[in-house]
């Protein structure tokens, strides 16, 4: 079974950790990466791990806004997290490109990959979603994080 630190990291600040497909309706189109350009903060996570077809997890959190980290996606192509517990301090930095549905991060050297679920003026939604084998059980794995825009492009 995947490690509860690999669930947590997957559903934590990193949530790009995993490549995963996830599905969009018509109407979640990105017309251009300036969608995803702005300042979000996280709102709720949700998801669950199967073992064998079986929920073994699930949840549905509410994220305290105050203490959600700013994800900060500039037009440059460059991103950063800012923690307000820390005074709004950037913590970390990186790298980021939309493509094909997907936006492509490089954060302290490691490359990430993660499907854009949906995006609108007010509401970005990224998630995974995969399945991994491991001594002869499948475990399938579902996360998804909501995050409300408090800020346009800067």
């Amino acid at each position: 079974m995947p490690e509860p630190q690999a669930v947590e990291r997957v559903t934590g600040k990193t949530l790009h950790a995993l490549s995963f497909s996830a599905c969009s309706d018509d109407d979640n189109n990105i017309d251009s990466p300036k969608s995803i350009v702005g300042t979000w903060i996280m709102s709720s996570n949700e998801g669950w791990v199967k073992e064998n077809g079986k929920t073994i997890e699930e949840w549905n959190d509410k994220v305290d806004e105050d203490e959600s980290l700013h994800y900060i996606y500039h037009r440059d192509g460059t991103l950063e997290y800012k923690d307000p517990s820390d005074g709004y301090q950037v913590v970390e930095t990186g790298t980021w490109r939309y493509e094909d549905g997907k936006i492509y991060l490089t954060e302290n050297r490691d490359d990430y990959i993660t499907d854009l679920i949906s995006v609108s003026e007010t509401e970005l939604v990224l998630g995974i979603h995969g399945t991994k084998v491991e001594d002869g059980i499948t475990y399938e794995y579902y996360a998804a994080k909501h995050f409300r825009k408090i800020a346009d492009a800067l």
